[in-house]
């Protein structure tokens, strides 16, 4: 805690004998101990610090039962935090039992808006159980903005609010608090009168998978959208969400193309100004496989696909879950800015080929090292997927990527991860084109929260990017980057000098197009 706000979570292991519990102080650093790392004392013969080196097995023990002598056992990953953190003095308190639910933790990433619209689209919302959810508006124009927000229940009537949005302003909707609106599934519609961007995240707990996720909304609804990823495996729920924003009937039909090249055709009616909520998992012929999604509709709707997962469901498990709007053309070029495959970091690329025809795709890799070539194909009417951290020389490497197709094709991101406390997974839209502006209503990095921009320059000429970042407090921050050819700058937005535990919107203009992601990583608490 600092100044009463929690501004880290740890799991910790302690004593098989008992932890003795009280009010004590930070008496003493003392470095390595008995094959422990970052040992602090803070009792007598008792002490803060890493689990021990020669018993490893950490992944598997941290934070499942007891198994110290007394002493406090933290991640190797993150015992450096509070060494380094807390000064001797520090007040260090133990307790017998909980003060709260296991924190939301995981991770999110989003791509960004290349322009601001008036209106936005979102297929996905949900207020029910124990989820929390939440609207970001950033207005990066020079007048003021009047917002109009309209939710659309599973059950009762539309619900409409209006907000005012100063110029260059970010505003923060909690969903949970929208007067009249029922706790469960809804959609929503965004239109304002000056052109504005829009992203949505939430916090979960869902069958035992806690975490976040968090994307741009559409700034219009299509007649065609795509997804390359869709997984039905033992511990992952795909959901498929279809929102009709007319006064009128529509009719859907969807494709479901396995990576077997069998796929499966249905059709949807959505009634009018309704939201569907289909459970991939439990479509015919999609239970335990991998697949990709095409939906085309007669009139313009919404889509959104969202993913819930868990390896294991101890409290130790890697789980959570990402959402995506979809994307709504295939295209024979793609860029991924994020991209990590890190020993505590598995990266996935997914590709769909919804044509009749093979298609021959090239994966350019950026990393540290210079640029990386790998060649495969994807089966006509499949989808394919791409283990990064298994293609030789990049298995523990920066992995942004810009791929190429014979045939226009569609590309996603997911990755999972055993970042610390902060273990979970987060997917991404591929980008079809770069650009020289990019716009994110979302971003924070207070408490528990870390954020990270991922700019990637897929030319062979210098970029320079320019940002500002726009905080709650009106205070706009700004940063230049220079961005070397075939390569990523990597911006952690904590350090940035005024950004510390700051809300922020932010646009980045480059003198040649390039292409952004943003990710954030978080554990934070959860209300009794």
């Amino acid at each position: 805690f600092e100044n009463g706000v929690v501004v880290n979570i740890f799991r910790c292991s302690t004593g098989t004998g008992g932890t003795p519990t009280g009010n004590y102080r930070i008496l003493a650093h003392r470095g390595w101990v008995s094959g422990c790392a970052y040992w602090m004392d803070w009792k007598p013969r008792y002490g803060m610090h890493a689990w021990p080196s020669y018993l490893g097995s950490y992944e598997e023990n941290l934070g499942v039962t007891p198994r110290s002598h007394g002493c406090v056992r933290l991640h190797p990953l993150e015992a450096y935090w509070p060494y380094y953190w807390a000064p001797n003095g520090t007040p260090f308190k133990v307790i017998s039992g909980s003060i709260g639910k296991l924190p939301y933790k995981g991770g999110s990433s989003s791509a960004g808006a290349t322009s601001p619209s008036k209106d936005w689209y979102f297929a996905e919302g949900f207020t029910g159980g124990e989820f929390l959810e939440r609207l970001l508006l950033f207005n990066p124009g020079s007048e003021p903005a009047a917002v109009r927000t309209t939710y659309y229940p599973d059950v009762g009537s539309p619900v409409t609010e209006v907000y005012a949005l100063g110029p260059g302003a970010r505003g923060t909707i909690s969903v949970n608090g929208v007067s009249g609106l029922p706790r469960g599934s809804h959609s929503t519609v965004i239109h304002a009168d000056q052109e504005i961007v829009a992203e949505r995240e939430d916090f979960f707990e869902y069958g035992g998978r806690r975490g976040g996720h968090a994307t741009m909304g559409a700034p219009a609804p299509s007649t065609k959208w795509y997804f390359a990823e869709g997984f039905t495996g033992v511990g992952f729920d795909t959901y498929l969400l279809l929102f009709n924003p007319h006064e009128r009937e529509v009719v859907t039909e969807v494709t479901y193309y396995r990576e077997d090249g069998w796929s499966y055709r249905e059709q949807r009616v959505l009634p009018p100004l309704y939201r569907a909520t289909i459970l991939v998992n439990g479509v015919p012929g999609l239970a335990q496989v991998s697949a990709g999604i095409r939906v085309e509709s007669e009139e313009p709707v919404v889509a959104e696909r969202a993913v819930y997962f868990s390896f294991g469901l101890p409290a130790n498990g890697i789980n959570g879950g990402h959402c995506s709007v979809g994307l709504t053309e295939a295209s024979t070029t793609w860029y991924l800015a994020e991209g990590y495959t890190g020993y505590i970091f598995d990266e996935y690329i997914l590709v769909l080929n919804p044509n009749r025809e093979t298609a021959s795709v090239n994966a350019l890799f950026f990393p540290q090292t210079g640029p990386y070539s790998f060649d495969f194909v994807v089966g006509p009417e499949s989808r394919a997927t791409i283990s990064v951290d298994c293609i030789p020389g990049l298995q523990s490497a920066e992995t942004p990527v810009a791929i190429t197709s014979s045939n226009e094709v569609v590309v996603e991101r997911v990755m999972y991860y055993a970042r610390d406390a902060r273990r979970g997974g987060h997917g991404s839209t591929g980008l079809s084109e770069t650009s020289q502006d990019w716009y994110f209503a979302g971003g924070y990095t207070g408490g528990t929260f870390d954020e990270y921009l991922f700019v990637l320059n897929p030319n062979p000429q210098i970029a320079t990017a320019y940002a500002r970042f726009h905080k709650d407090d009106g205070l706009v921050i700004e940063q230049c980057w220079v961005v070397p050819p075939h390569s990523r700058v990597t911006i952690h937005v904590d350090v940035i000098p005024g950004m510390e535990f700051a809300s922020s919107s932010v646009e980045v203009h480059s003198d040649i197009p390039i292409a952004i992601e943003r990710s954030q990583y978080f554990c934070m608490p959860r209300p009794r």
